[in-house]
């Protein structure tokens, strides 16, 4: 079966020969960790009485070992050679370990795993598994393996994926598994890492070395702080614990509740400070845009915007640069209000002067019923705050924003949208021109195949915009074409992106339609929320001199 750029198969008897061979090099990675005793691996006449026995490679590079426990596949041995790691094969078995779960109509894939080991729980999580109480047989596993001495080398826990779509015909009318059809995913994507606890994460963006920063708003989540950087598989607060600290929601050393994070051309880190906990009025202070030299990890510029600019309403939500138009630079920034004036506001990085443009014109306000109905996984998506209470349509403004690989065109959606605009650069820094002239230079880019808030550019000329009704992103090639890069079951509301250096497109996957607010003051979310990644063999906008 391929996927992606491995095919894997079912073992053939030549191939369980070689089994132990991988295993048995694959082991030799737990010796740095004081683990040299492993058991011996398994002979190629105890693998040939497996379920299924599924390889990559001729000869065998990896292979997956796949019993039947307790109505489930469960993956009982997963090895790769270390001559071929680092290459995909473990994310290829996995993924045709899901497949086979589905195809025999189990529900779930369970394994048994070392909680702490790098590549054990830590590397099944990034695929979708959850620490899981383990049923009664995985408990008669669990005590096997304390026969044969595993528990001395770190703590074991039982993980599980649930497989969707799964399950057989009832009533004679489907008689085999493979029979049931399911929503085929499109595209690949990795999990670059699972957030298991804390709060729901917005925005991330990567350096141009690599470094992975991401941000939590303060929604009612328990938010220790806004904004940090994933070091060692670890979310560590960023660019320390006293900046995420404020004294108040005016604060202007400090971040409030922030909503959006962009490295610049010029490899440095921009916050976007709603100064708005829970969507509250803002207080002069609180809404601000904050550079850090990510040479130095320190706070280098604050712009805090006065009241003409940061409205009582404002809630700033997404920020691109274009670091070749003035002295210093120029910020585009997104007011995504969902209860007052939307539009875009642009700032001078050299002086911090700032100011609005697009106040409130239409292609800046959100589309309600009956014009526009949501639909978020197969329900519709309004906000409905508790279980009495009357629904309201989801009302957020201009959200989106992306800027074009020339810079002559900002491209920008509402959340509650399925349309997307674009307006000239030239105009929006142009103080001489009044609001009409530079709405005259808006273009509607048309019907973007699907609501979301998260728009992103690349430097081949594309533009890409998340797909929060069909769990996907989208792309719209320079000769207008829209196609889909990745749908898939796990980009449970695609939220923002950001084009990486090494040629991915990295996603958030929040659940942000699942929060209370939107369920009947139910909090639906279950963890873990995602940031995932797609190749798409193109680099960052890096607009500078």
């Amino acid at each position: 079966m391929p996927t992606g750029r491995h095919d894997v198969r079912d073992a053939r008897p030549a191939d369980l020969a070689q089994l132990a061979d991988v295993e048995a090099a694959a082991d030799e990675l737990f010796v740095p960790l004081g683990i040299t005793d492993l058991p011996a691996p398994a002979t190629a006449g105890e693998r040939g009485r497996s379920w299924r026995v599924l390889v990559v490679g001729e000869p065998v590079q990896g292979f997956a070992v796949l019993e039947l426990v307790d109505g489930a596949v469960h993956l009982e041995q997963l090895s790769v050679h270390p001559a071929h790691s680092r290459q995909g094969i473990g994310a290829a078995l996995l993924a045709a370990t899901v497949a086979a779960a589905r195809e025999h109509g189990a529900d779930r894939v369970t394994l048994l795993t070392y909680a702490d080991v790098p590549w054990n729980a830590p590397f099944y999580a990034r695929h979708g598994w959850e620490v899981t109480e383990p049923t009664p047989a995985l408990q008669a596993l669990r005590r096997r393996e304390g026969e044969l001495g595993l528990d001395r080398h770190g703590r074991r826990v039982a993980m599980a994926r649930r497989v969707t779509g799964a399950g057989a015909g009832t009533g004679g009318v489907m008689t085999q598994p493979a029979d049931l059809q399911t929503d085929r995913p499109y595209g690949e994507l990795e999990v670059v890492h699972a957030f298991t606890s804390g709060p729901m994460p917005t925005g991330v963006s990567v350096s141009h070395t690599g470094r992975i920063f991401v941000n939590f708003p303060k929604w009612g989540d328990d938010v220790a702080f806004t904004v940090a950087e994933i070091r060692d598989g670890q979310v560590v607060a960023f660019p320390d614990q006293a900046t995420n600290s404020p004294s108040g929601d005016d604060d202007e050393t400090a971040f409030v509740s922030v909503q959006s994070i962009v490295v610049d051309p010029a490899d440095r880190l921009w916050v976007l400070d709603t100064g708005s906990p829970l969507f509250q009025p803002t207080k002069p202070g609180g809404p601000k845009l904050v550079c850090i030299d990510l040479t130095t990890d320190t706070v280098v510029q604050t712009i805090v915007f006065p009241r003409e600019v940061a409205l009582e309403t404002t809630y700033l939500n997404d920020v691109r640069f274009d670091l070749s138009r003035g002295e210093a630079g120029t910020a585009y920034i997104t007011d995504s209000a969902d209860s007052g004036e939307n539009g875009i506001i642009v700032v001078d990085l050299a002086t911090g002067d700032s100011w609005r443009r697009l106040r409130d014109h239409a292609s800046t306000k959100a589309v309600v019923p009956p014009d526009l109905l949501l639909m978020v996984e197969g329900r519709p998506f309004l906000t409905k705050e508790s279980p009495d209470a009357e629904t309201q349509p989801v009302a957020m403004g201009s959200d989106g924003i992306a800027i074009s690989a020339d810079g002559a065109r900002l491209w920008y959606c509402p959340l509650a949208s399925r349309r997307w605009y674009s307006v000239a650069t030239d105009a929006l820094v142009d103080r001489s021109l009044d609001d009409d002239a530079v709405a005259a230079t808006v273009v509607d880019e048309g019907d973007k195949g699907s609501a979301g808030d998260g728009l992103e550019t690349d430097d081949a000329g594309n533009i890409y915009a998340t797909a929060g009704e069909q769990n996907a992103v989208l792309v719209r090639r320079p000769d207008g074409t829209i196609e889909t890069v990745v749908h898939d079951e796990r980009l449970l509301w695609p939220d923002t992106m950001s084009v990486a250096a090494d040629g991915h497109l990295y996603v958030t996957a929040n659940q942000l339609h699942r929060q209370a607010r939107y369920a009947g003051g139910v909090d639906e979310r279950a963890y873990p929320y995602l940031l995932l990644r797609t190749p798409i063999g193109a680099g960052p906008v890096r607009l500078t001199r």
